[in-house]
């Protein structure tokens, strides 16, 4: 759908000649969007007056809370859409309420670029509306008419602004409930990533951290809903069951993870499946933020483990 710096709907490349067969936007952007991290930065550094929230909340699962925090302080203006209050909405300015998937009718384009049917089963609650109601309302206000005043006009809007999408339509996708995938002819090519993490050894102390998102955690949505808020657990840290047996640790009580002056209390476990020298946890689970050892800046993290250590 294009939500990505440089690249428009359908994964066409800004700067694919082809893009011109984009009729539904007669103003494309003339250079890349900024990443999350660099809308991050330039709204702490009071570069951007308004700040956008899509069901977005930056303060719970940003990797660094502390420049999401100052983000939010720093821009005049921050508009939040979401269906519920979490610690993002706290800071906005404006707030409107949005219906849920199963609150409004359309369709979802996931990564793989499968579309499937989206049917509303209940009525939204209080003055919530679909996204894309919000979004007509808004532009109205500011003097630009969309031209959508219903689910059939925006499917119209992205047939006409993604390539992949203009010979499906509507029908077909109410008649596949498993959905449909969205074959893409475009110049967008995988490439090699070009990083140059440090790689320096390890010393007999250090670990390398490593965060990674999990399915059910303390996110909004999963914590509003009764059948899946207690899915989520502790936070906790895994290493190699090696590195576990040399360091002493029993398993029971916290043991002290150290970067520089910053320090948190965890409980540590064994895992077979993680590496020696590696440290992993699971972001946004209950109790201690795994965030607060994280360094500005830094493509890796290293640690160190410390039993007989107490965090500050």
């Amino acid at each position: 759908m294009g939500m990505a710096p440089g690249q428009l709907p359908g994964q066409l490349s800004l700067h694919d000649p082809s893009k011109t067969g984009l009729t539904g936007w007669p103003n494309l952007p003339e250079q890349d969007g900024k990443t999350t991290d660099q809308i991050l930065e330039s709204a702490a550094n009071e570069e951007i007056d308004v700040l956008f929230l899509l069901g977005a909340d930056p303060l719970s699962d940003y990797r660094n809370p502390e420049l999401a925090k100052r983000a939010l302080e720093k821009t005049q203006t921050v508009i939040a859409v979401d269906l519920f209050v979490n610690p993002s909405v706290y800071h906005s300015d404006i707030i409107f309420p949005a219906a849920a998937f199963i609150e409004s009718n359309g369709s979802h384009t996931n990564v793989e670029g499968r579309i499937t049917p989206i049917r509303q089963k209940v009525t939204s609650p209080g003055t919530s509306r679909p996204d894309w109601m919000i979004a007509a309302e808004i532009a109205w206000r500011l003097d630009k008419d969309l031209e959508i005043e219903n689910p059939e006009d925006v499917w119209r809007e992205i047939q006409a602004a993604n390539l992949g999408h203009q010979q499906i339509t509507l029908h077909d996708i109410n008649s596949m409930p498993d959905g449909i995938i969205i074959q893409f002819g475009t110049s967008t090519q995988f490439r090699e990533a070009n990083l140059n993490i440090d790689t320096r050894p390890f010393d007999s102390y250090s670990h390398r951290l490593v965060l990674s998102k999990k399915m059910f955690d303390n996110g909004t949505i999963t914590q509003m809903s009764p059948a899946l808020k207690n899915f989520s657990n502790p936070s906790e840290v895994f290493v190699n069951p090696a590195d576990y047996k040399s360091m002493g640790i029993n398993g029971e009580n916290p043991v002290t993870l150290i970067n520089g002056a910053k320090t948190i209390s965890v409980i540590i476990k064994p895992d077979q499946r993680i590496p020696r020298s590696i440290a992993f946890g699971y972001l946004n689970q209950d109790g201690v933020d795994l965030r607060t050892l994280l360094t500005d800046g830094a493509e890796s993290i290293d640690i160190r483990i410390d039993p007989t250590a107490k965090a500050i």
